[in-house]
């Protein structure tokens, strides 16, 4: 598992560290923890590859944490990411030479 962890703040809701991309590619489950409306929660729900809470969710991320050291536990903690192709640097870059 792959931690990836903002402060809680309004100002921190729009950053998206670049960690996230390195996580993305190593195809392990990502568990971010981060202020409410995190970008970084819909890259990772829209690619599957792992889960978001913000600091009040307490439970499900106690309960989260668990079902993964489950999985661990018998050899079946994976992840089975969805487009994360669209988030390496090259797809990234072509992106941003479409706009300049």
């Amino acid at each position: 598992m792959l931690l990836l962890v903002e402060i809680n703040s309004y100002d921190t809701v729009g950053i998206i560290p670049g960690k996230l991309f390195e996580y993305l590619a190593a195809k392990r489950p990502i568990l971010g923890i981060g202020p409410k409306n995190w970008e970084v929660g819909g890259i990772v729900a829209e690619t599957k590859s792992g889960a978001t809470f913000d600091y009040e969710a307490r439970s499900e991320l106690k309960a989260v944490i668990l079902e993964w050291f489950k999985g661990y536990m018998h050899g079946d903690l994976r992840v089975v990411s969805e487009h994360i192709e669209k988030y390496s640097r090259r797809e990234l870059t072509k992106e941003l030479a479409k706009h300049l």
